[in-house]
């Protein structure tokens, strides 16, 4: 019983700590942005799916695409080349950034 506890106080630490509640009762998923490159917005959100990993979008929707944390490299999505290019350059220099986001909130 004491071990379900504990899982359960772990789950809902996550939980809490990676959302924010209204004051009319709805929850909204925490995003951290790690940088902003040009339109390209890079961020590693709480509660993800395995495997680790970040997304990149633009505000109008042209890009939403997901990057393996353990590389940088493209994984799914849209976008343009010479953004992953840039979104892999940007990675290689702050890739303890985002591992340290994604432990943090997953």
């Amino acid at each position: 019983m004491t071990n379900e506890l504990f899982g359960l106080d772990h789950c809902l630490e996550k939980y809490l700590n990676n959302t924010t509640v209204w004051p009319d009762g709805t929850v909204l998923e925490i995003k951290k942005l790690v940088t902003r490159i040009g339109k390209l917005k890079l961020e590693v959100r709480g509660r993800e799916h395995n495997p680790p990993h970040f997304h990149v979008s633009t505000k109008c929707g042209t890009v939403d695409a997901m990057f393996y944390l353990n590389s940088g490299e493209y994984w799914k999505g849209e976008v343009k080349s010479d953004d992953i290019k840039r979104v892999r350059s940007f990675f290689r220099q702050n890739q303890s950034l985002f591992s340290d986001l994604w432990k943090e909130q997953n």
